[in-house]
This record gives C-alpha cells, structure tokens and sequence, in this order.
C-alpha cells in the first residue's frame, strides 16, 4: 500500500515537470509571436531602428530566460501538507526530497539567456533613451 502512494507521488510530480515544460513552450512561442510582430511593425511601417529591434530581442530573451528559471524552481516547491504529513509521513519525505533536489539544479541555460536578453535590452534602450 505505502509503496502504491510513494509511486503515485511519483507520477504527480512527472506530471508537475510536464505541466512546468509545457507552460515553458507556451510562454516561448507566445514571446517569440510577440517580437516577430514588433519587428514586423517596423519593417512595415519602414522603420527599421536597429535599436528598437534589439530591445525586442532583448526583452523577449529576458522574458524567455526568466520563466525557464521560474519552472525550474517551482518544481522545487513542496505543497506543505500537515494531513498528508500525519497520514502517510514516506509520501511527505518523498515530497520534500524531490522538492529538495529540483532546488538544488541551477537552471544556467536560463541564466545564461536572460544575460543575453540584458545585454540585447541594454544595448537597444541606450541608444533609444
């Protein structure tokens, strides 16, 4: 019986990671629609302002790196349960380990893309301000 909860545990956070990376590519393809029409605008209304292009650039990197940390890390919360720590105390350890160990990866991929979205947004609003 223990062992059926500890799976089923289980299977709820592989479905917490799939709703984590699905939210992600949502986020990613929403973003990108976003900056391929504020590039569309200027090249349409024959505005091609370089910096304006790299400030889109940039802030859709940003946006892009800051949710990928975000699902990173909300993998890592643990949903504090007094009932189901009393109840079944193996499925809460399990919890808490598994939320410790998502804590623990440093998602630098994120980073690293947020640092480009910075570098694109600083270059892009310093030339426009």
């Amino acid at each position: 019986m223990i062992r059926k909860i500890i799976e089923g545990a289980l299977t709820m956070y592989r479905d917490r990671r799939t709703l984590n990376l699905t939210l992600l590519i949502i986020v990613i393809a929403i973003v990108t629609v976003v900056a391929i029409a504020i590039i569309s605008v200027n090249a349409a209304v024959n505005n091609w302002g370089v910096y304006e292009i790299l400030a889109a650039i940039g802030g859709a990197f940003l946006i892009i790196g800051g949710f990928g940390v975000y699902t990173s890390y909300a993998g890592g919360v643990t949903i504090s349960s007094t009932t189901l720590a009393a109840q079944a105390p193996e499925v809460a350890r399990a919890e808490a380990n598994y939320a410790r160990s998502r804590r623990r990866k440093m998602p630098w991929i994120s980073f690293i893309i947020m640092a480009v979205g910075v570098v694109f947004l600083a270059v892009g609003l310093s030339a426009i301000f």
